[in-house]
Formats: C-alpha cells, structure tokens, sequence
C-alpha cells in the first residue's frame, strides 16, 4: 500500500460531488461507476453519442487527462483489491486468467476515454502496479516451479503448438504487468541450475571421454531456445545472440572446473587414463581465464597431498610415482608450468627428506623391467630419444627463443626445471654427484657379480651419458675397462678366474671391512701364481686379493653322493676348515684362524646346515657330515 500510495494521490472521484459539476460529469461518472470489475454483468459496450460527448467534453486536454485519470485510478483501488480476494488463486495458470480480465476490462476502458499514448501507458502501469500489490507472497515461487516443469524442453521452438501459445501467453501476461525483471531471473536461474545439473551428472568421475561437445550440444538444444525466446519476449527484441549462448557455455565451464578441481587428485593418480578430462579442464581454465579458479585448483592439489601423499604412511616409490604424474598431468593443464610450478614444490621438499629417494630413483631408472621396476616409467624415459637431451644451462641473454615469465609465475620459476621429469627429480638435490656416485656403487655390483651382461650395463651408461654427460661417469667408464681387460688376462684352460680392478676407482667396494679374511690353501696358492704371471705382464704393478668378492665353483661328496655348489668364498673358506679337521669346529675358533666376522661366520654356518654339508650340535658347535 505504502508504494501505491507514493504514486497515486488518494483523492478520487466520489470527492467530485462536493464540487461543481455539470451535467457531462455526471454522465461519465455514472457510465464509469456501472463498470466495477466485480459486477458480473458490466459487459462492456460502445458508450452512446452522449457519453462519448460527456468524455470529450472532461478530457479534452492532456491537463484535464491526468487530473482525472489519478482520480479513477484511485477509485479503482478497491475494485481490484476485492477483486483478488473473491479471486484467491492457487496456480499460476489461474493467476494469469484473473490478471488477463482486469488488464483487459480496463484496457476497453481506457480505449473510450480517448486517452494520450503517454498517459495511457501510465496508467496501464498503475493498473499492473496494483495487481502485483495483491499477489500472495508464494507467487514467486508458483513462477518458478511452472517454468521449471515448462521451459527447457523446446517449449517455445514450435510457434503454433497449442502449449507454446499458452506458455507464450502466460510470459506476455507477467511481462504486461511489469514482471519481466522477475521472470528473466527465473529463468537464468532455471537455465543455470539446468546446465550445472546436466553438466555434474554427465561429467563427475567421467575422465576418458571427450565432454564438451555434449556439453555444447545440451545447451544449443535444450536450453538456448527457449531462454533466448523468452530473453526477447522481456526485452522486446527478436533476435538471436551469440552472447547469450556464450554466457550459457560458460556456465557449463564453471561448473566442470568445480568439478575438476574437487576430483584433481584422484584424476592425476588415474594419469594418463584421465588425459582426455585434464585436456578439456585446460580449454575451460583457457577460455574463462580465470586467476581466481587456476589459484583454486592448485591450492586444492596442494592440501588433497598434504593429507593422501605426504606423510610416513606412503611408500617413497608411491611419492615419486605421484610426482611424475603431477609433472606430466599439470603440464596439460597449463603448458606454460606456472601451475605445475606451484603444485610440485610441496612434494619436491617432501621427497627430499626421503632418505632412500636416491636408491629407489636410480634404480627405477636402469630397472627395464615393468614387472620388477615400479617406476619403469622413468626408465622409459631415460631411454627415450627426445629426453635424452644433456641437461644444459641456458642464459636467457644468449636465448633466442626467450620469452618472458607469465604474470602469475612464482619470482624463481623456471619452467624448464620442472618440464622433464628426470631433470625434475634430480634438480631436487643441490649437487647430481649423489646421483652418480649411487650410479656408480650400483654398477659396480652388478660388474662383480655379472647380474647383468656386458653390453647391456654399456648401453645404459650410454643412456646417462646423455642425460648427465659423460664426464661425469669416467669411473664407471675405468671399471668398465678393467672388466674387459681382465677377460683378456684369463686363461681359458686355468681353473682360476680373475678380475683385476683398479683401486683407486672401485672404493665403495675395496673399503669393506670384512675383505681381509683368509681363504683356503689351494685358492691362494692359484692367486699367486696368476699373479707372478701379472707382474711379468705389468712391469711395476702388482695384485692384492680381495677374498670377499667373486665365486666358486666345488663339488662336495656328502655320504657317497657328490653336490654342486656356486657359493662366495667365505662359504668356501668355512667348509675347507671342516674338510681338514674330523673334530667339531666353534663359532669362536671359525672366526679366529680365518680373521672373519661373526656375523658372516653364523650366516655361512647356516647355509652349508641348509645344505646337508654340516651338523649342527649346539648354537657354537658344527660338526662335517659324513
């Protein structure tokens, strides 16, 4: 009441009688008066030649138009008031029948008074103005539920259907009355809630299928019709507009970035099963270019690792894995690797403090088997042609290719740190000898112990070579060299076998404490004169033997029946002690006349018990068998 009356003065035309009137008031007023809304008999005729004098006569200026136009609309307050109380509606669809009548009941009225465009267009609006004064609160959402059982199903697309006509009718009936701002919020939410639906249903936990050309096909469909039908019905335009279906996309984008970016995690541990959805993430972030959304995205990466990957309860191979699909993965995102940047500084500092990173990494990279290396990945790509790129440090004054960093990098970004993922991990320490020097204790073994053939081990150094450059592997390049000069030094018809290292350049495996035991009679005896034989070849140079490391071969007869055995020395140099003596043997004296450690004392005990070969008597006492 409080709007209405700030518009209409609340003077009407029953305060006329006490002024002085002649007698064509009195007729237009008695014409006027026999026209109540309610009264179901006031079917509305052509006024006679006298009432059509009697309106000329009172309205024939504009001044004398408004005067008595603020009057009769004043009047007619209470007729529409008891109107909607007679006529309490409970649908939409009866609503819109009631506010047809009263619009169209003093629409006729209106086109008898002869009224000025201007001043009829302002009273129509005063006539809309009190028929939403006397709509029930829940109309607004009567509005609502009737378009959403309505719209969005090519309701308006076919003009001569009976139920677009109708639903036509019901817009251009709320629009009349100066509902047009309502309903077009209706229907952006109705449209937007439609395509955020559609979009999570099609699309949560859907990361191998291409969805965005569905998506656009939905919204060009099923939603676009009807809400630019109805954009120019509130608008008074016949158009179509490119903005509005943009504006539409963009609302799919939004919501199937939320999506993305409550999934990110799962959706890299699935890498690279999920390179379609992370493909389709990176046009939606590049066509919303959206700073608020990308920052959202990586700070929700950081904290799903924070509480799934970066703790003691996950395996350090796990880690690394994660980090190689987070490299790979992000880098889709955002080729640029500002977003990859931030996301794997969290897990680089993490890996850092990982005191078997270094193992694990070195063997994942010349471990070629999927079956036994976990991170074969990283083998492959060591191995790869395009990654065997030499890590080179580029001044960007000497760079052509130079481009600036992108705005929202971090100040000590460096996109070609983190975009190859070996580089990545080793650029995690500050120095690479680490690296090498495990390379190295790893060649090494497998070198003693012939794990691996000749050429493959060559070939693989090769590989790092690339990589690291070569420089860094001459050691490994030395022992490769001892290896293939030893084989030369061999006899074939000598039953004693040797490799000859040099020692400054197999420390890792010269430095052990437990090399010095002493090794039975004939094996020492061979030695000695393989080595005679080396000093006449090598003039100056001379052989120390390293009884801990290499093999031998011996048969064993135990109780008539002869076995085979390929053991280490120190086995052997145990069972030679019981072949000399009949007597049972301690741990303690075992240890003492062949200088050898305890531990190694008990664990070859235990093997040749395993065999058959000895008795066990007690814990300190081993006896040969028979």
């Amino acid at each position: 009441m409080n709007q209405i009356e700030t518009i209409i003065n609340f003077n009407d035309l029953n305060n006329l009688e006490n002024l002085e009137i002649d007698n064509d008031i009195a007729i237009l007023l008695s014409w006027l008066g026999s026209l109540d809304v309610n009264n179901k008999n006031n079917h509305i005729t052509e006024p006679s030649q006298r009432i059509k004098f009697a309106i000329r006569t009172c309205l024939k200026d504009e001044i004398n138009q408004i005067d008595f136009m603020k009057l009769y609309i004043n009047t007619i307050q209470n007729e529409v008031d008891i109107y909607f109380k007679r006529h309490r509606s409970q649908s939409i669809v009866e609503y819109i029948s009631c506010f047809k009548f009263i619009i169209n009941h003093y629409s006729k009225i209106f086109n008898y008074l002869n009224l000025n465009d201007e001043i009829r267009k302002l009273n129509e609006d005063k006539i809309s103005l009190l028929i939403k004064f006397n709509l029930s609160d829940n109309f607004t959402i009567l509005m609502n539920e009737f378009f959403q059982s309505h719209l969005f199903q090519n309701s308006l697309v076919a003009p001569t259907n009976l139920n677009t006509l109708n639903l036509i009718d019901i817009i251009s009936t709320l629009i009349t009355i100066n509902l047009g701002i309502e309903l077009n919020e209706i229907i952006i939410k109705l449209a937007t809630n439609k395509i955020k639906n559609y979009t999570r249903n099609l699309s949560t936990f859907i990361w191998d299928k291409p969805l965005l050309d569905k998506l656009l096909i939905f919204i060009q469909n099923e939603v676009y019709p009807d809400f630019i039908i109805t954009n120019n019905f509130v608008n008074n335009q016949n158009f179509t507009n490119d903005k509005y279906l943009n504006e539409l996309i963009k609302i799919s984008n939004d919501e199937l970035i939320e999506i993305r970016i409550d999934e990110i995690y799962k959706i890299i541990e699935n890498f690279p099963n999920s390179k379609t959805a992370l493909v389709e993430l990176h046009n939606c972030l590049g066509a919303n270019n959206s700073s608020t959304q990308r920052s959202k995205l990586t700070n929700q990466f950081i904290s799903y690792c924070k509480s799934n990957l970066l703790h003691a309860g996950v395996e350090t191979v796990e880690v690394i894995t994660m980090y190689t699909k987070t490299i790979n993965a992000f880098l889709i995102i955002d080729p640029k690797g500002v977003l990859l940047d931030k996301v794997i500084r969290p897990i680089r500092t993490y890996l850092k403090a990982r005191s078997d990173i270094i193992i694990k990494l070195v063997h994942g990279l010349l471990d070629t088997s999927p079956l036994t290396n976990p991170l074969f990945e990283l083998a492959q790509d060591l191995r790869n042609p395009k990654n065997s790129k030499k890590m080179i440090n580029i001044n960007d004054n000497q760079d052509l290719n130079w481009q600036p960093d992108p705005i929202d990098a971090l100040r000590d970004f460096k996109k070609e740190k983190i975009e190859d993922t070996i580089e990545s991990l080793i650029s995690i320490f500050e120095s690479k000898e680490i690296f090498i020097d495990e390379f190295t204790k790893l060649f090494s073994e497998k070198l003693i112990k012939f794990e691996q053939p000749l050429d493959e081990l060559e070939m693989n150094l090769n590989y790092l070579k690339l990589k690291f450059g070569s420089t860094d592997f001459i050691n490994l390049d030395i022992m490769i060299k001892d290896i293939k000069d030893s084989g030369k030094l061999n006899s074939s018809k000598n039953n004693f076998q040797s490799i000859v290292l040099s020692h400054l350049y197999w420390s890792n495996i010269l430095e052990n404490d437990i090399n010095n035991f002493k090794v039975p009679k004939i094996i020492e005896d061979e030695f000695e004169k393989f080595n005679s034989n080396f000093k006449l070849q090598k003039q100056g140079r001379f052989l120390k033997l390293i009884p801990n490391l290499g093999l031998v071969n011996l048969e064993i007869e135990i109780n008539g029946e002869i076995k085979s055995f390929e053991v280490s020395p120190d086995k052997v140099s145990i069972v030679y002690l019981f072949n000399e003596s009949e007597n049972e043997l301690s741990v303690d004296y075992i240890c003492q006349t062949l200088n050898m450690n305890e531990y190694v004392v008990q664990k070859g005990l235990e093997f040749w018990k395993n065999q058959g070969v000895l008795l066990e008597l007690t814990k300190n006492l081993y006896i040969a068998n028979d």
